[in-house]
């Protein structure tokens, strides 16, 4: 199961955009936090580094640490999609 915060699930989502330039020109990634049924993500600051894969992987294998598996993490996801779209932010 994954992680419940006020009653809705929780996870970590890597996305190629969640990134932000340094002064040496990297981009750097940052996972965001999901919450099911809601638009948008937190911002985190965590910075997991230069490689978009080895970011995604990370987040992957916390989400699994912590009892989300690969399909809640997609309904998370898409949960919080929709309520954009609904909110009119998409």
């Amino acid at each position: 199961m994954a992680m419940v915060i006020d009653g809705k699930r929780v996870c970590l989502y890597m996305s190629p955009t969640f990134y932000e330039e340094h002064k040496d020109g990297k981009l750097h990634y940052y996972p965001g936090i999901v919450t099911e049924n809601e638009p948008g993500y937190n911002k985190t600051d965590w910075d997991w580094g230069t490689d978009l894969e080895i970011a995604q992987q990370c987040a992957d294998e916390y989400n699994e640490r912590n009892g989300c598996s690969k399909q809640e993490q997609t309904e998370i996801v898409m949960s919080s999609f929709r309520a954009s779209r609904m909110a009119g932010l998409l």
